[in-house]
């Protein structure tokens, strides 16, 4: 207040002198003081600081003071305590509401209603810990941060105090109470000098010094800065300034922090002093938390490493700190620090300890000595500094951290230094906690090395075996993959810069690759000792390159010349920022942008290898490795027997279907032989008879014939709609969900997911579950059927009683909305849980050998535990106790259903119940993964190809087609060690010629786009990232050796074959009948069972002709490896194909492959193919063709070219032998095609197409995708190959099943043109049968139609629809709707597109404008064209200016209404004519006489357009004439100027129309309902004469001049009141748009034209669809279609087995049951079961 009252008084006029003479002062003294007089705006500004702060206060001391007291009071809380009740009560039923919980918005409300009640009390519980964590990790640090980086950017003696104070208490925690009252005081000491030096009694003159030294010549003798005045109080810390406020911030951010730290004292002071809190341990979060809980889950784990992560890591985060440090000084300090980081390296944890407190000392004290470095001494001492007395270089100064006046060194590298002094702090604190010896909640960190050797019993609990949580998982992922993740680490390291000491990370790297995990094996010393080597390794690096930027930063343009090779092959870079010491036309170099990141990133990664080796942690592992080597033989031993089941599994079945076969060959030939003696003539032709079909060929057909129904897949997939799978307790797959939800709404589709009776009793048995197969019947009598719909169980009736019906009340729209939500939610779900199951059906045997081996593995870790078994001498036992799959399946279903089983497995089985999706959604996603690892190389070693396009790595996919897929039943070691081999020969040969002083990578810019340059084709070009591919296919090569190695699979040929021939000797069946001879039961030989007569031996002599079969038996034959059949390659040059040969043997063993078809897949992928080549020409074509023209450019210019045409015949060449070879089932002619194809695919891709595009491969979009699609083809191709084709070739690929998405794409593929008439020509072709080619389409055509009735039927079947129900509304507006919508959509749709031709079509304005005016017939009078910029197109203005003067007139309204601004132009045609006149004298008189004539003459203006060439046009100049009659006064005036007789102008009125329509096609015409108001141009004729430059004579031409009316059509801006004649004719042009090149087939042939030829057209197929169906209702509506179906697949089943009589007469039979509707009507008719 008395601050208030001495500024407001110092107002008054007499009061500043009054002060002056009363106390002497000056004008600035009171200036200092606040007394300085303004006017009345400022006064007011000025007051109202210091009245806030005045008011403020006063409501403080009245209103909030005693309130404040109170809540500030440490001792607050212990006052009340009612507000500390336990409100536990209210979670008693939480659990029970959760689980009466259904659906997305029931799951939504649960959570809000839970979020309402709880939030306040996790608000609070939030704020707890925020504020616990910020006083424990963030508050103190953050003080001292602060301090540091404020003394950093003010560089000061008063900075130095700061930097003393902290290096001084800082290091002990007892200090830091007083270490944050000296600096408060001094940051309140600083902010008031440095407010108190910008008074004015400050001055600064006293810091003022001049250390000019002059010489006796008067010239200044020493260099800048003492060559003038310097200021020395800038040394101190004070400046004079104008922004005080931008000054002091950082200062106040200091007094800020600090004020924060003591109110977060208080507060947690007042928190901890409640009555149910305690005191925590100083330096914990969470006190409740010890090491034992570490282990009990992932919030536990993280509690744990909240509280005491630095505890547990802090050495190993100091070395990576000091590396850190190293890499950001790069400096002569980082050398020092190398050195200390060297030497406690070298030293154990204990050693440490000791060292630790001179190395902090050391520390504190270089810091400060680093400070005063930057701040030097003041320039007003004058005094110079030895080194720059001694001449020493600059660049040398900033290396050593040398003061200097001008280039101070950086202070901001002094950041690293003062965390790297942090964490030592911290560190020396946690020594002290160990020396005390006292029992710590967070555990002891001793070496348990000694344990280990000593093989004491390990504390911490088996994480692998038994998985209890999350963190078991991650531990498991942590501590045995993490291997990996270091490897790549050191083999980026190694890769991201290219010098000697980066060649020994790779070496080291592929060393542990190479060993893999065999390194874990070894003893914990060793393992450790190797860790360390490799820990030394990369310290000396980082030491060597710190000591080397002395070198780079200061001499390396001295060594350049002579010693660049050096410089290169050590990559000596100076990292300084800004750095240009080295000129690189001297010596090449690239800049080094990494520094030492990668290696303190390797260091890192390193330390915390080594950490997790030496934890009782990793002894988990040690131990799973062990018993996985010892159970190693055991896999590979049940996989084998997998395979070897599985094949002779396939085999039993192929026998028994073709025992099957046999009787139903029997039963049929016996019934076609009893049918026979009924016929009345037996044919001999063939022709007569596939139509001698009769009524007795169905007399004989029993009930039980009919009934027998085509074998369903049994295996089902997501997408197979008829199948619920009832492992997950009978709830519907998504397609049927979906279905469901379409037909009978969503709520009954959601009723289809509750969990029914056993579903409910599943998680209590597993038997209740297999047991309950049938829902739960309700009282009333009722169940939901199998599609959702309600059906009664007595069968009386399907549908509820209307009384029932009308009770139902109509759900509300929330309700409705409600149901969606939670259909949404159950379809997401149903498609996850259905792609886990997909998951898990991709590593179903993957899954079964391992659950087998974790049983086993548990019982050897049991034996070994209890009975303290030796690991290295169990393994002689090794094939006691083991069980076969099959057998381990039985035990587990015992297990299951007589609850005996382990505990161990129960509770791994409830614990994985209770996972969520997620978990199960990436557990089933790493299994399949795992389980497929060799795909994952395949597909790594094709990648690293496709990006790289080389030489080098050419041999990858080459290996991978022609090797690696083909062998049997999988590579062998060779293989994968020859591929591992080559890839790290692959990087050291790039890594080797990565190097600058390679003569060719200087010139790699110049050969930027030769796609043959020698390094690019090679792949050694120097580039970035040039190992990224091959360190991922590495890591990839190593994961799935690791995977062999554990399922004893790591193993070559011949150790492969004996434990092949041991698992067959096992499984062999123990009667000799399983091996029946296929041939005898195909021919029908086996037993006494007679061959028919039509089953002649002309099929096998046929099929051995050609080198093939078409029978079962010969295809047996044909893979056998014994070549019994015919070997044409041995003879000639067969020796040199024997290697092939005999390989081609190996892997076409019938023992070691079970048959597979995946030629469909193979076809998609040529198709694929064939698709890319015609949409991504411009990546195959030619050089001149490959800017960006595509097919669609070719095809609308009428040309193709030829090298297109002749890809396209090539991809349909190759479809067509694959057929053929597909259909012939020639196993080695396909092993020939795939290696051709593989070799000419390589050479074709990667040396041919870039020689002819001129692209390189890795920048053509569309060749990289015909390549990757062609791999997969290859891969499938091998595939097919080594299991070889199937035995029978029955049907489509798409007919396999009976569901809507196979029906789809079958009608898609009936669709597509030629593709059926194409397929079933080769079929034909290929496939030995006695049909005709026409008889042939006839069965195709009859099986196709059959199969969709079958589809349709099963449909119908599998979604009932009730009786007595409407049609649902979204069936009605949903497909009828969009029904409607489209027909609507196609009748007006040429009106929709000709309306909206303003906004589809394009503007189409004129180019050129041609005018002539003449009379009668005679030489023309008036000549002028125009372009450019004399045709204008009209602005907005200008259109609206013009419908502004015809806003009276409707039609002219109208009219413009149709027309934008950019649609009309304005033509300005000069007056003067550009041709002179011409005339013959004797027309001249003819034109005179006819003149005076009296008979009409007429005066023509003809007018043309030219518009440029457009696809839409028809024609590119339209023109028209506009004829006027001459009519006296105008034909005398014109015959006297004509007859020279007068010179006058000729007026002629309404000559031409100044508004014309300018359509795409047809003339141009006048625009009449603009011409009512001066529409019509008036003009003035006149006969120019003059002479031409310097000729003699004189010329003529005509001269026209337009008269303007009231409307000047020149400039529709504004009007005239008076005609005026103007120098040159207006015309005004509406152009009609042009429909786009996409229109323009719509639009060519007009409004009419488009109704008849496209919209009657499909107006027809409409009727041709709706009408006629009564016609095929006999063959549409049929209502079962089983019988029908059976025929014709026995039809191809007999063909198949060369049954040739048969053919004929099933084909007979099938031909006559569609010639009589009464037999049709009697096989087609439902049955009721």
């Amino acid at each position: 207040m008395g601050v208030l009252l001495l500024i407001y008084t110092y107002q008054f006029k007499a009061f500043p002198g009054y002060w002056k003479d009363g106390t002497g002062w000056s004008n600035n003294t009171l200036l200092d003081i606040g007394l300085e007089q303004y006017d009345i705006a400022d006064l007011f500004l000025r007051l109202i600081p210091p009245t806030l702060f005045l008011v403020v206060l006063i409501l403080q001391a009245h209103s909030f003071h005693r309130d404040f007291m109170k809540k500030s009071d440490v001792q607050r809380y212990l006052v009340d305590q009612r507000d500390l009740q336990d409100s536990t009560h209210e979670e008693e039923n939480e659990e029970e509401r959760a689980e009466q919980v259904d659906g997305l918005v029931g799951t939504l409300k649960f959570y809000g209603e839970k979020l309402r009640r709880k939030g306040p009390v996790y608000y609070t519980l939030v704020c707890q810990l925020v504020w616990r964590v910020i006083e424990v990790h963030i508050v103190m640090k953050a003080v001292v941060f602060t301090i540091v980086i404020v003394a950093l950017g003010d560089v000061s003696a008063v900075g130095f105090v700061f930097v003393f104070l902290v290096t001084i208490f800082f290091p002990v925690p007892k200090l830091h109470g007083l270490l944050l009252v000296i600096c408060q005081l001094w940051a309140a000491l600083v902010i008031l000098a440095k407010m108190g030096f910008q008074l004015h009694f400050a001055s600064a003159d006293i810091y003022l010094s001049n250390c000019t030294n002059m010489g006796t010549n008067g010239s200044v003798i020493d260099p800048y800065p003492f060559n003038g005045t310097v200021d020395s109080a800038v040394w101190v810390g004070l400046r004079k300034t104008s922004d005080i406020a931008y000054y002091l911030q950082n200062y106040l951010i200091i007094v800020f922090i600090l004020g924060f730290h003591a109110l977060l004292v208080v507060h947690q002071r007042q928190f901890h002093l409640r009555p149910d809190q305690d005191r925590p341990v100083r330096g914990v979060v969470f006190a409740d938390i010890k090491r034992e809980d570490a282990d009990k889950g992932l919030v536990e784990c993280i509690k744990f490493f909240t509280n005491y992560f630095f505890y547990k890591f802090g050495l190993e985060m100091c070395f990576i700190m000091s590396v850190i440090t190293i890499g950001v000084r790069v400096d002569g300090y980082s050398v020092i620090y190398a050195i200390f980081l060297g030497i406690i390296l070298l030293l154990s944890r204990r050693g440490c300890s000791f060292f630790w407190p001179f190395y902090t000392i050391i520390l504190a004290i270089l810091l400060p000595l680093q400070y005063l470095s930057c701040l030097g001494l003041p320039l007003g001492l004058c005094w110079r500094y030895p080194w720059d007395q001694a001449g020493i270089n600059q660049d040398l100064g900033e290396w050593l951290y040398l003061s200097d006046y001008v280039n101070s060194p950086n202070p901001y590298k002094l950041v690293a230094d003062f965390f790297q002094l942090l964490f030592v702090c911290l560190q020396l604190r946690v020594f002290a906690i160990e020396r005390s010896n006292k029992a710590y909640d967070g555990g002891d960190n001793r070496d348990v090395t000694t344990d280990i050797e000593a093989k004491r019993p390990n504390p911490i609990p088996d994480y692998i075996s038994h998985k209890r949580s999350f963190l078991d998982v991650v531990k498991h992922a942590v501590f045995l993959y993490t291997l990996y993740v270091t490897l790549a680490v050191i083999f980026i390291t190694g890769t991201a810069r290219i010098s000697l000491f980066c060649m020994g990370y790779l070496i080291g790297c592929f060393y542990l690759l190479w060993h893999g995990q065999e390194l874990l094996l070894k003893p914990l010393t060793k393992l450790i000792r190797l860790l360390n080597i490799i820990l030394g390794y990369t310290f000396v690096v980082i030491f060597i390159k710190a000591c080397l930027q002395l070198v780079g930063c200061v001499y390396l343009h001295k060594l350049a010349g002579d010693y660049c090779w050096l410089i290169q092959l050590l990559n000596v870079v100076c990292l300084k920022q800004g750095d240009s010491n080295l000129d690189q036309d001297q010596c090449m170099l690239s800049p080094d942008q990494a520094g030492l990141t990668w290696d303190a990133v390797c260091f890192s990664f390193i330390l915390a290898q080594r950490r997790i080796y030496s934890s009782y942690y990793f002894r988990h592992v040690v131990t799973e490795l062990q018993v996985q080597n010892m159970l190693a033989s055991r896999g590979a031993e049940l996989i084998n027997q997998r395979l070897v089941e599985e094949v002779q599994k396939r085999i039993e079945e192929e026998e028994e279907v073709l025992k099957n076969i046999q009787e139903k060959m029997e039963r049929i030939r016996a019934r076609q032989e009893k049918l026979s003696k009924k016929a009345v003539v037996v044919h001999g032709d063939h022709y007569k008879t596939i139509r001698s079909g009769d009524y007795y060929m169905f007399e004989d057909d029993s009930d039980d014939e009919w009934a027998e129904r085509p074998e369903t897949p049994k295996t089902p997939t997501t997408l197979d709609i008829g199948k619920v799978d009832e492992d997950k307790g009978g709830q519907p797959g998504p397609i049927q969900l979906l279905s469901t939800a379409i037909e009978q709404g969503a709520d009954k589709a959601l009723d289809t997911t509750k969990p029914t009776g056993k579903a409910k009793s599943k998680s209590k048995h597993r038997k209740d579950t297999a047991a309950a197969d049938t829902p739960e019947e309700s009282e009333d009598g009722w169940e939901p059927g199998p599609g959702g719909e309600i059906t009664f169980v007595d069968g009386q009736t399907d549908a509820p009683p209307a009384d029932e019906v009308a009770e139902e009340t109509e759900p509300s729209l929330w309700d409705k909305v409600k149901n969606i939500l939670d259909f949404v939610w159950k379809f997401l779900m149903s498609l996850v849980d259905s792609f886990i199951e997909l998951l898990n059906d991709i590593s179903k045997d993957y899954r079964d050998v391992a659950r087998v081996l974790e049983r086993e593995k548990r019982q050897k870790k049991r034996e070994l535990l209890q009975g303290g078994i030796e690991l290295e001498e169990s393994s002689g036992d090794e094939h006691a106790g083991r069980m076969t799959l099959a057998e381990c399946d039985d035990a587990d279903q015992k297990e299951d259903t007589s609850h005996k089983g382990t505990e161990s497995s129960d509770e791994d089985r409830e614990q994985l119940e209770k996972k969520s999706r997620i978990y199960r959604l990436l557990s089933a996603l790493y299994t399949a993964l795992i389980s497929r690892s060799d795909l994952l190389c395949y597909f790594a070693m094709i990648l690293n190809h496709l990006v790289t396009a080389s030489l080098l790595s050419l041999p990858l996919p080459i290996a991978v087609f022609l090797w690696g897929m083909m062998s049997v039943p999988r590579p062998t070691r060779t293989f994968w060690v020859t591929i591992i081999t080559y890839v790290e020969a692959i990087v050291v040969i790039k890594y080797l010629f990565q190097f600058g002083f390679f003569p060719w990578n200087k010139d790699s810019v110049i050969y930027e786009n030769d796609v043959f340059w020698p390094p690019r084709i090679l792949g050694i070009e120097q580039k970035d990232n040039y190992a990224i591919y091959d360190l991922v296919l590495l890591l990839l090569l190593f994961i799935h050796r690791t995977v062999l190695k554990r399922y004893g699979l790591w193993k070559d040929e011949g150790e492969m074959e004996e434990d092949l021939h041991k698992a067959e000797e096992r499984s062999r069946p123990a009667s000799p009948t399983e091996h029946k001879d296929f041939s005898a039961i195909t021919n029908g030989t086996e037993g006494t069972t007679d061959t028919p007569e039509g089953a002649t031996n002309k099929g096998f002599e046929n099929g051995n002709k050609h080198g093939s079969t078409v029978s079962v038996s010969e295809c047996e034959l044909e893979d056998a490896p014994d070549g019994k059949k015919d070997k044409p390659v041995k003879k000639g040059f067969g020796s040199y194909f024997k290697p092939i040969t005999d390989f081609y043997h190996k892997i076409t063993n019938p023992d070691m492959n079970a048959t597979a078809d995946v030629y469909a897949t193979m076809f998609m992928c040529d198709f694929i193919t064939f698709l890319i080549v015609v949409f991504g020409y411009w990546g195959f074509g030619p050089e001149s063709g490959g800017t960006g023209e595509d097919v669609t450019t070719y095809i609308s210019e009428n040309r193709i070219p030829v090298p297109f045409l002749i890809q396209l015949i090539g991809q349909f060449v190759l479809i067509i032998i694959d057929r053929a070879l597909y259909l012939k089932k020639h196993v080695f002619g396909k092993f020939l095609f795939q290696i051709i194809l593989v070799i000419v695919a390589h050479l074709w891709m990667f040396f041919l197409l870039p020689a002819i595009t001129g692209r390189k491969f890795v920048d053509n979009v569309p060749a990289q995708l015909w390549y990757f699609t062609k791999c997969v083809y290859f891969g499938l191709s091998a595939y097919q190959i080594r299991c070889g084709y199937p035995t029978r070739i029955l049907g489509n690929f798409l007919t396999k099943r009976y569901n809507y998405l196979n029906q789809f794409l079958f009608q898609g593929f009936l669709a597509v043109p030629f593709l059926l008439e194409l397929r079933s020509l080769m079929d034909w072709i290929w496939t030995e049968t006695t049909l005709a080619l026409g008889s042939w389409l006839t069965m195709e055509d009859i099986y196709a139609r059959i199969y969709v009735l079958k589809c349709q039927r099963r449909a119908e079947d599998t979604y009932i629809t009730p009786r007595a129900t409407p049609r649902r509304s979204l069936i009605k507006y949903g497909f009828g709707g969009a029904v409607l919508f489209l027909l609507v959509f196609i009748i007006w749709f040429p009106l929709v597109l000709f309306s909206f031709a303003n906004t589809v079509f394009e503007s189409n304005i004129p180019i050129e404008c041609s005018v002539q005016i003449s009379v009668g017939g005679f030489q023309p009078l008036f000549k002028v064209s125009v372009q450019g910029s004399q045709i204008a197109v009209f602005t907005k203005e200008e259109t609206e200016q013009l419908a502004k003067h015809h806003k009276l007139q409707s039609n002219a309204v109208g009219f413009l209404s149709t027309y934008e601004a950019r649609d009309i132009a304005k033509v300005t045609l000069n007056g003067q004519s550009t041709s002179v006149w011409g005339i013959s004298s004797p027309s001249q008189q003819a034109m005179i006489e006819a003149l005076n004539a009296t008979t009409p003459i007429n005066m023509q203006f003809d007018v043309s357009f030219t518009r440029e060439p457009k696809s839409g046009l028809k024609a590119e100049t339209v023109s028209n004439t506009f004829s006027l009659v001459l009519e006296g006064e105008v034909r005398e005036q014109l015959t006297k100027v004509v007859g020279a007789q007068s010179n006058e102008k000729v007026p002629v009125n309404l000559l031409f129309p100044r508004y014309l329509r300018v359509p795409s096609e047809g003339r141009p015409t006048a625009v009449e309902s603009l011409l009512k108001n001066s529409g019509y141009s008036n003009v003035t004729l006149k006969l120019e004469k003059g002479s031409l430059f310097n000729l003699t004579g004189e010329t003529e031409w005509w001269k026209v001049q337009e008269v303007a009316s009231d409307f000047d059509v020149t400039n529709v801006r504004s009007a005239v009141s008076a005609p005026q004649p103007n120098n040159y004719l207006t015309l005004i042009i509406f152009n009609d748009r042009v429909a786009p090149s996409g229109f323009s087939l719509l639009t060519g042939y007009g409004i009419i034209g488009l109704y008849v030829s496209v919209i009657l057209v499909i107006g027809q197929f409409m009727k041709g669809l709706t009408r006629g169906q009564h016609l095929t209702i006999m063959f549409d509506e049929l209502p079962y279609v089983d019988n029908i179906l059976k025929l014709c697949l026995d039809i191809y089943l007999v063909r198949e087995c060369c049954y040739y009589q048969l053919e004929e007469d099933l084909f007979s039979k099938l031909m006559f049951l569609y010639r009589s509707p009464a037999t049709m009507i009697k096989w087609t008719k439902l049955k009721i079961e």
